[in-house]
């Protein structure tokens, strides 16, 4: 494909913030500011259920947390529409030029149907192609991977991808959870094409697994996040230094050159 352009891009938060003081104090962890600063630099994060719920629940039951999202009115689908409006206002596209969703959740509400259905049931788009295509935390790069591996005569004239989650209705809040400190909730969304220049182009685009550490990071459908957070880290570090120093390779810059 050599390269494809994205127009637009929005995001979405849900209403409630959360701050480290009121998790430290109200709901009960343990590790308090002195720790965040020192390992994450996380001042407050969002999310989909109140701060009532937290406090009184500790989100023991992940169930229910999607339940009390959905009486709020706030959801995967909420945040992704929302982003995904912004992302086509910035563009000056409409929905009805948008020929194909690809949407990321980890953390669906609903198995069937697929989010990208729902969104472009939403805003009005046409009939397509619409998917669900998920990776977890790499979901972007995995929709960028994919549509640069297509024709580009196959592909329509423009395509919205989004990716949006609930992570705190997977969370565990009781006092010796770290994880209630990192994660918060929300939604991007990029319109892209591959016929109509813009002003960010995306290219080379480089994506990989390691699927024998699969189970170092497992949102259960019914229970809580869980990470081997140390292997995680490792991977991480390790694996962005190497698709830099590809990409660098591949464009032929050099620090000596700098």
């Amino acid at each position: 494909m050599g390269g494809f352009y994205i127009h637009g891009i929005g995001s979405s938060l849900p209403k409630t913030e959360i701050s480290n003081d009121f998790l430290h104090r109200e709901v009960g962890l343990e590790k308090g500011q002195d720790w965040v600063d020192s390992r994450l630099g996380i001042n407050s994060r969002y999310s989909v259920l109140s701060l009532d719920y937290l406090r009184e629940t500790k989100n023991k039951n992940p169930d229910q947390a999607i339940l009390h999202a959905r009486s709020r009115g706030e959801t995967p689908l909420s945040l992704a529409v929302l982003a995904a409006r912004q992302a086509l206002e910035r563009a000056r596209v409409s929905p009805s030029q948008i020929g194909w969703v690809i949407a990321n959740c980890d953390t669906p509400f609903e198995m069937i149907p697929c989010l990208a259905n729902q969104i472009a049931r939403e805003l009005g788009a046409r009939p397509g192609p619409h998917c669900d295509i998920n990776s977890a935390c790499s979901s972007f790069s995995l929709h960028m991977k994919t549509l640069a591996d297509m024709e580009k005569e196959s592909l329509p004239e423009f395509i919205l991808c989004v990716q949006s989650s609930a992570y705190t209705t997977r969370t565990d809040y009781s006092a010796k959870s770290i994880d209630g400190y990192i994660w918060g909730d929300g939604a991007a969304a990029e319109v892209v094409s591959s016929k109509h220049p813009g002003r960010l182009k995306v290219e080379p685009v480089i994506f990989e697994t390691r699927s024998e550490d699969a189970d170092e990071i497992v949102i259960d459908s019914v229970g809580h996040f869980r990470q081997n957070g140390a292997a995680v880290r490792e991977f991480s570090i390790r694996k962005t230094c190497e698709m830099f120093e590809e990409i660098a390779q591949r464009k032929g810059l050099y620090a000596e050159d700098c």
